[in-house]
């Protein structure tokens, strides 16, 4: 932990010192009136297959035939597990944190004191290319772990499985009708109608493959601690039916649940196979980052002269 400490500092203070001292030929200094250029983050990143494994759902068709005013027995869904092949080996885990960082820090000059939201909202312009191509239900999860990847990689949240209320997932309905389904009925012989919810799944559901593509070709340093060896799986949706204006409709059951495996090094346990991160390795990041934005900030009408010689005074003072 010491070593990942000391290794964010120095790395994040030589950057600073870098994109904010600009050399003219000679060897002197642009002064506070010379544009000085930031430099650009490399954001391309070649997106990580995944395989996924499905599970075939099943049905428990030995149901007694019920009145349309009567719940039938639910449905939940089997375990859907992706595994992702990583390119890289499990060694660069250090490297994606320090590039993690590198994104932020090159906000410095542009951020300034802003508010945290802000700060963020810099890093993530760099990467949606892949989520922009997304709709529907897969954009929604896709922007929703967006948020809590932030958040993880920040320090601020531990746990790495995030429950998506279905009221998130499908905001504009409770429930669908055979109408809404394509006229396939709801309830068969007094059970779910194994039809009806692959056409709801058809029409409404999502892909954890696309969704996993997305986020790790949009995220790859902000998931610097995902074990990329281990599985990512969805779990906790179901379906219901309820009798509504003399006929089934059919619901969704949640919440679905997204797991996304911690690192053994960015581990709260300092395990493989679990799904909860140290947060005060990303809070370290974070009171590292805030620490050269000041910096930054207080001596930005300085000329370069003197924002060499206190940025030195800092360092050594934080060191």
């Amino acid at each position: 932990m010491k070593q990942i400490r000391n290794k964010i500092l120095a790395f994040v203070l030589a950057t600073m010192v870098v994109i904010t001292l600009t050399p003219l030929p000679g060897g002197a200094f642009a002064n506070e009136n010379t544009d000085t250029e930031t430099p650009s983050v490399s954001t391309d990143v070649e997106p990580m297959s995944v395989d996924v494994d499905i599970e075939p759902m099943s049905v428990d068709t030995d149901v007694e035939p019920v009145s349309v005013d009567t719940d039938v027995e639910p449905v939940n869904l089997e375990e859907t597990v992706a595994t992702v092949t990583p390119q890289e080996p499990a060694a660069e885990f250090a490297d994606l944190f320090l590039e993690y960082l590198e994104k932020d820090v090159a906000g410095l000059q542009e951020t300034g004191k802003d508010s945290a939201e802000q700060k963020r909202g810099v890093r993530k312009a760099s990467g949606s290319a892949a989520g922009d191509r997304l709709t529907g239900a897969n954009k929604t999860i896709y922007d929703y772990l967006n948020m809590q990847f932030e958040q993880v990689a920040a320090g601020e949240l531990a746990e790495t499985e995030f429950a998506i209320p279905v009221s998130v997932i499908w905001p504009d309905k409770e429930y669908w009708t055979a109408e809404d389904l394509g006229g396939i009925p709801v309830v068969v012989n007094g059970a779910i109608n194994e039809a009806a919810m692959n056409k709801f799944l058809e029409l409404n559901g999502f892909d954890l493959r696309t969704i996993v593509d997305a986020v790790l070709a949009d995220n790859p340093y902000e998931l610097y601690w995902l074990d990329k060896t281990n599985r990512i799986y969805v779990d906790g949706m179901g379906f219901g039916a309820k009798g509504v204006s003399g006929e089934y409709v059919l619901r969704v059951t949640g919440p679905v649940i997204f797991g996304f495996p911690a690192a053994k090094e960015y581990s709260a346990t300092g395990e493989l196979g679990t799904y909860q991160v140290d947060t005060a390795i990303g809070q370290s990041a974070s009171k590292v980052i805030e620490n050269a934005r000041d910096i930054v900030y207080r001596y930005a009408r300085a000329n370069d002269d003197v924002k060499l010689h206190y940025y030195c005074n800092e360092i050594c003072d934080l060191v």
